[in-house]
């Protein structure tokens, strides 16, 4: 029994942190900071300790494995050098990241872009070490994996992030500097491992305080368990409960407790709420889910006009885009303070740096409500180095005055007439201040802004213009928040198996046949013995996915992928002669217009035509017709439909606007086209970052730059009827053919279904195509609060599965939204659910 234990029990909102402080700032007083080992699993709650105990050495709080890194010398961390890992054990290869920052060794639980097969191998290795499981009771693949590990760190003297506290734990019998007595925050993310190395090192204190709240274990998936924190019992009298919320008020304080009294394992407690009655409203709206965001933004109107803060949570990221984008339509300012690295949760912060609202503010500190205590009704130095390089060089500032601006970032002082001569051109007048809502201040601004910088400011820009720059300056009263491959049945063929589920391929085993595209050949690879050799599955990753899943249907074959999987297309003799309905792009600027699809004999027209006669960006077809008549008729039904210009971007002869007419049409419509053009794009199936004609080749995809014979896009833009993709003849699948074969080219029918689930992507070596169910396809590679809280109920598939297990899976998903809940200072909104996937209030 651990008598040197006692346990601090904090439930939400009940001032945790200060007690600790308090308790950290009493020990220091009475024994001197010498005596104390303050810890945390998290490095945010290590730096809030730390800002508010500046006596505490610095060698003596942080996260147990910064404090294990330093207890063992500093070693060589494993995971900065993950390439020679790869290359040493190429079949093991693991994507792995660049962490090296020993106070953040999980990156804050993020699952990364990319991985590779091994990556599942090297996670399930890391959480049975950190559950403390014999290695003899791994599966055989973590096994082997993990010996290779294992080697690999052996030979060249590296610790990976659990082998800073493995060695610890059998290597380092005392706490560094001997402390009398340590502190542990957070401890409900505490692995078995880190928990029993601790408890280790307290035999030899006078006592450990392990704080923590059991039901807001949200780290399960890096070993996390209650019956780590809850065992082996201890005394009540080591015991000790934080029992009044500042936070919950009465109402959200019986529908949280009510609820998770459902989970498996918890330790009672006693837990009051603070003294106000609040309210709760469950699934008041059969369509209020988070499908709905306008009707979702409504019911949160009466809430937002009357000054309170509204936090919308989510279990899965994804399922606050709907929101995301009508927040932007609405030009309501929306962030996430905790989680800054989100940039599309934080549109007007910058990570790092100056973010592009905070330029725009720079513009606009002449006016009274920018700049807080600092106002002084005119700009400074700093104000015009920062919105200054917003603008364009040439025709703005006087030469060489782009370089009077880098000196000008950190010079405080107020400009002068005379600095603005001696910057601008003599013909740019600064814009009138005298009233915020002159449309002359925007108006000035727009007509210099660089091209690239339009998109970042059209957010900002719109707030400002409908919500009044004050707005924009405020802190946002809205909080968002969450507590391309094929699905994993796809068959792929390989030249050593035959058909293979997408999932179950092993690339450092499987090799399939490929397409060289620029001589239309499907390729075996060569022979060995009587097998041919195939093409290396160069990569492979899986990542969780719901959407659109489109069926391309060929009559012999059937092939499912996600709107951005790359295809190899042309257009068959359907398509000519005919009229489309396509939607262009250029610099941010949006228009809908008609044209020729194509002509036998070749002439010149269509959509490349006019894309490269306006130098537009990207084109989309929206539809083809029989006759312009037909295709007129559409034109202006989506025109009006969505309020999007029909007017070109250039002018042509006999024109009565000329085409810096049209320009500054399309500049002064384009920040409110933007999000209507993004709606009809989103509407027709089809996405705004995979154009079906780009002018311009983006990264090194080939996408092709005009539309006649084979090219490569995206299959969002495969048009049925009107396309053919490459199939693979039968006969050469079963061996009956030459090493090289022309494909077969069959009309493409498109299908779609939504879809939820695991879904699945590989690279494949040299050709970088593959036949997947008989076509060729391509390369598919807890915090806060707020005044109300809106919780939608639904989880991912996968959530799912662990809310229809018992035990410590279905009580990761009640903890999961007891932790939302918590969030509310006055006001919890329960959300209906939109599908099967939901927990029931």
């Amino acid at each position: 029994m651990p008598l040197t234990e006692h346990r601090l029990y904090g439930p939400p909102g009940v001032g945790k942190t200060t007690e600790l402080t308090r308790l950290i700032g009493k020990i220091v007083a009475e024994r001197g900071p010498d005596s104390l080992l303050v810890t945390s699993f998290t490095k945010a709650a290590a730096i809030t300790l730390a800002q508010k105990n500046e006596d505490v050495d610095e060698k003596h709080l942080g996260t147990l494995h910064s404090i294990c890194f330093h207890a063992l010398g500093q070693p060589k961390i494993a995971e900065t050098h993950i390439k020679e890992f790869n290359e040493a054990y190429p079949h093991f290869a693991i994507s792995g990241g660049t962490r090296s920052d020993p106070d953040d060794p999980y990156g804050g639980g993020e699952v990364s872009e990319g991985s590779t097969s091994a990556d599942v191998l090297f996670s399930e290795m890391q959480i049975l070490r950190a559950r403390m499981v014999p290695q003899l009771g791994w599966p055989t693949p973590v096994q082997a994996f993990a010996a290779a590990w294992t080697e690999w760190k052996y030979l060249n003297d590296y610790v990976d992030f659990q082998g800073f506290i493995e060695k610890c734990y059998t290597d380092v019998e005392y706490a560094p500097g001997t402390p009398e007595i340590a502190i542990l925050d957070e401890a409900q993310d505490t692995t078995k491992l880190e928990m029993s190395l601790l408890r280790k090192w307290a035999e030899h204190m006078d006592y450990m305080m392990v704080a923590f709240d059991d039901d807001q274990l949200l780290y399960h998936f890096v070993g996390a368990r209650v019956e780590t924190l809850l065992n082996p019992s201890i005394p009540d009298a080591q015991k000790h409960y934080l029992t009044e919320s500042k936070r919950v008020p009465r109402a959200v304080h019986a529908t949280s407790q009510a609820w998770i009294q459902q989970v498996s394992l918890r330790e009672p407690k006693a837990y009051l709420p603070r003294d106000c009655e609040g309210e709760v409203r469950v699934n008041v709206n059969p369509r209020l889910t988070w499908k709905n965001p306008e009707l979702v933004l409504e019911d949160a109107q009466p809430y937002l006009d009357a000054g309170k803060s509204v936090m919308f949570l989510a279990s899965c990221a994804f399922m606050l885009d709907p929101l995301k984008h009508a927040l932007r339509a609405a030009a309501l300012p929306f962030h996430n303070p905790y989680r800054r690295k989100r940039g599309d949760w934080n549109p007007l912060h910058a990570s790092n740096g100056v973010s592009t609202a905070q330029r725009l503010l720079a513009y606009l500190a002449p006016l009274p409500g920018v700049g807080g205590d600092a106002w002084t009704g005119t700009w400074t130095h700093r104000d015009v180095a920062l919105f200054g390089s917003l603008l364009e060089a040439k025709g703005t500032f006087k030469h060489g005055m782009k370089d009077t601006l880098k000196m000008w970032a950190s010079d405080y002082a107020p400009m002068t007439p005379a600095d603005w001569t001696a910057l601008f051109l003599d013909d740019i007048v600064a814009p009138d201040f005298l009233f915020d809502d002159d449309e002359e201040i925007y108006a000035w601004l727009e007509a210099r802004m660089l091209p690239s910088k339009k998109a970042a400011l059209a957010f900002p820009l719109e707030i400002a213009r409908k919500r009044s720059h004050v707005a924009l300056a405020e802190t946002p009263q809205i909080i968002l928040g969450s507590v391309h491959c094929s699905p994993g049945d796809e068959p792929v063929f390989t030249t050593n198996r035959g058909y293979v589920p997408i999932k179950d391929l092993m690339p450092d085993w499987d090799h399939v046949l490929s397409y060289d595209s620029t001589t239309n050949h499907l390729c075996f690879g060569s022979y060995h013995g009587k097998l041919a050799n195939g093409y290396k599955i160069t990569a492979m990753s899986q990542h969780y996915y719901e959407g659109t899943m489109l069926h391309l249907v060929t009559d012999k074959s059937r092939t499912r992928v996600t709107p951005n999987h790359l295809i190899q297309a042309k257009f068959n003799e359907t398509f000519y002669e005919k009229w489309m309905v396509y939607l262009m792009e250029k610099d941010g600027w949006w228009r809908v217009g008609i044209c020729t699809t194509a002509h036998r004999p070749y002439r010149s027209g269509g959509l490349p035509g006019r894309l490269a006669t306006e130098q537009g960006d990207g084109g989309w077809i929206l539809g083809i017709y029989h006759t312009r008549k037909e295709a007129l008729i559409s034109e202006a039904t989506i025109q009006g439909k969505y309020g999007i210009p029909g007017l070109t971007f250039r002018s042509s002869k006999d024109r009565s606007l000329d085409t810096i007419d049209l320009q500054r049409i399309h500049a002064a419509v384009s920040e409110n086209v933007h999000h209507r053009a993004l709606q009809l794009l989103s509407d027709f199936g089809l996405c705004e970052e995979c154009p079906l004609y780009k002018r311009t080749t983006p990264g090194t995809e080939d996408v092709k730059k005009n539309l006649s014979g084979m090219f490569l896009t995206y299959a969002a833009n495969i048009i049925s009827g009107y396309m053919d993709i490459p199939v693979a003849p039968l006969g050469f699948l079963q061996g009956k053919k030459n090493l090289r074969e022309k494909p077969l080219w069959c009309k493409v029918t498109v299908n779609k279904e939504q879809f939820s689930g695991d879904v699945y992507s590989i690279d494949v070596d040299k050709w970088h195509h593959y036949v997947s169910g008989g076509a060729i396809v391509h390369n598919s590679v807890k915090g806060g609060e707020a005044d109300c809280c809106y919780l939608f109920p639904d989880v991912s598939r996968a959530g799912m599965r662990e809310y229809l297990t018992a035990g410590e899976p279905r009580d990761s998903v009640y903890r999961l939204m007891y932790v939302g809940m918590t969030r509310a200072k006055e006001s919890l909104i329960l959300c209906a659910p939109s599908s099967n996937l939901s927990v029931r209030w």
